[in-house]
């Protein structure tokens, strides 16, 4: 018999894992509580139980999809790093949880604010400390604005799906990262 408290984490994976499933075949608007139940293998009561809200579902559901894939290696030059986090950005918001997150959290100001200190505030003190070791192996000017140079490094992928509805390809993101790193 699996214990209460390994079946709510084992449920909640599920219902998790059902929420990115189904919102690669569904957009936001038309993802249900019913589905996710259903595709899940939960009770809606469940559902309800631990999220008051599907934005709160998609929050979690994004989170998971992208939790350990933002790493940096730090054998590569800063260039190379930042390329490829702005390629794994750019194919998690093309996912079917990543449009949705981006629906959600322009939508919603509670989650966008959860958004920012869960996602993004993380994220850009990992990447301080990589513009860090970029300046102490000599491959960056060491007056940068890390705040600022973030900002013109990952502001345009966010605008680009946001407000153009374009997914940007390789090409656009290495003359990024080099337009900016100059």
């Amino acid at each position: 018999m699996i214990e209460p408290k390994a079946r709510g984490a084992r449920n909640r994976t599920e219902i998790v894992n059902a929420t990115i499933e189904i919102l690669e075949e569904v957009n936001f608007s038309t993802l249900t509580i019913e589905a996710v139940a259903a595709r899940s293998g939960a009770g809606k009561a469940t559902l309800y139980r631990w999220w008051k809200r599907k934005s709160d579902i998609v929050f979690d559901a994004f989170m998971a999809k992208s939790e350990t894939l933002f790493e940096f290696d730090p054998k590569k030059s800063i260039d190379e790093n930042f390329i490829q986090q702005l390629l794994t950005l750019t194919e998690v918001l093309k996912s079917g949880v990543g449009r949705s997150m981006m629906t959600v959290i322009t939508e919603e100001k509670d989650i966008a604010a959860e958004f920012l200190t869960a996602y993004l505030t993380p994220r850009r003190a990992e990447t301080k400390k990589m513009l860090q070791a970029g300046i102490d192996k000599g491959e960056i000017r060491d007056d940068l604005d890390f705040d600022v140079v973030l900002d013109m490094l990952y502001g345009p992928i966010y605008f680009n799906f946001i407000l153009c509805n374009r997914i940007p390809d390789q090409t656009y993101i290495e003359k990024l990262v080099r337009q900016v790193m100059r």
